[in-house]
């Protein structure tokens, strides 16, 4: 009987330590993740070749920045592959930009860290894509290919009736979350909305349950004020309390072609 209480509290003291290794781990996510930046580690890569608006197509594939996948950062930061959802116009200076989401889920953190009344605006997730993320996986010369964007962000209302989530003030975002009507309307077949997560964001906590597809946060509000959307393991758009900490992170940008 000594024997088996004294393994019981060794057990606990080391749930204890585990426990507590996530909690810190948890607070200073937002801050550490990353390292050092993209212009510190991938100085050869500055050059960056043009991209030719006549040669990219919505559905193609391109590669831009650098960032943490295979988890083995001895190898360094791995290509990022984007999906180009669509092509405009930019209002400001009439170039040519394209609209593109990350091929794989690239990270994985709760949309805020506590659980509470948050709008995209006010959100830690979108201050960690605009800056960590931003000045990590981009160098100077990528990052000036990139459009600050105006965002607008609806009510939950707008898409369901019965939804209370308020969508907050408009935003200017360089890194952002599609919108639930983004979802809706440019993911347009279960290749773009199903989509499986990087060993990286993996090892940070998110999980595959169905065909290695994970969940990967909207923007958008949900059905209440601490609720943000999501993209399920199955393709559904639902929500989840934004501090979920196992719902993947899936940035989307606009950038310039010429």
């Amino acid at each position: 009987r000594i024997a088996i209480a004294v393994i019981l509290v060794v057990l606990v003291v080391l749930n204890f330590v585990q426990f507590f290794d996530r909690s810190y781990e948890f607070d200073t996510i937002y801050n550490s993740r990353g390292g050092q930046t993209h212009d510190e580690l991938e100085k050869k890569d500055i050059d960056i070749k043009k991209l030719n608006a006549n040669e990219i197509d919505i559905g193609d594939y391109i590669i831009f920045g650098r960032y943490e996948q295979d988890n083995d950062s001895s190898d360094g930061r791995e290509e990022i592959e984007w999906r180009v959802l669509d092509k405009a116009t930019a209002d400001s200076d009439g170039r040519k930009c394209i609209l593109v989401i990350s091929k794989y889920v690239l990270d994985c953190m709760p949309y805020n860290r506590e659980n509470e009344a948050v709008t995209w605006e006010t959100c830690d997730l979108r201050e960690w894509l605009n800056n960590d993320f931003y000045y990590g996986a981009f160098s100077e010369a990528e990052r000036k290919q990139l459009l600050t964007i105006k965002n607008n962000n609806p009510d939950a209302s707008f898409y369901s009736s019965s939804w209370g989530g308020k969508g907050g003030n408009d935003t200017s975002d360089n890194v952002f979350l599609l919108s639930f009507e983004q979802a809706e309307n440019l993911l347009i077949d279960y290749d773009d909305i199903e989509c499986s997560p990087t060993d990286y964001a993996m090892w940070n906590g998110t999980f595959t349950i169905r065909n290695h597809y994970c969940y990967w946060w909207l923007r958008s509000p949900g059905d209440r004020q601490d609720n943000a959307m999501d993209v399920e393991d199955d393709g559904y758009l639902d929500d989840y309390y934004v501090d979920g900490d196992y719902v993947g992170v899936r940035p989307a940008l606009w950038i310039y072609l010429d």
